[in-house]
């Protein structure tokens, strides 16, 4: 079995992005910072004149996933791959 290399390496883009917390008691918010300045950090690692109709993002509740080592594995095969950091914690789970 044999693999093409991505012709451009792909490249980290940072982001961030705002975002509207939930008010109806539902989360669990234990960080100051998120209450007051609600942003989501995010890293897009991507190559170079990436698609924008497939992509990757991973998350997880209680990790940090902006350099995780998959994120680069991803994007290496043309797929563009996001990490984001933790937002909250659902306290009452459906």
């Amino acid at each position: 079995m044999t693999y093409e290399a991505v012709v451009d390496e792909p490249i980290d883009h940072f982001q961030r992005i705002p975002y509207e917390p939930a008010s109806d008691g539902r989360i669990e918010m234990h960080s100051g910072l998120s209450r007051h300045y609600p942003t989501l950090h995010g890293n897009l690692v991507a190559a170079p004149g990436y698609s924008r109709k497939v992509g990757v993002i991973m998350c997880h509740p209680a990790s940090n996933f902006l350099s995780h080592f998959l994120l680069r594995a991803i994007a290496n095969t043309g797929i563009p791959a996001m990490g984001s950091t933790p937002v909250t914690r659902r306290t009452n789970r459906l």
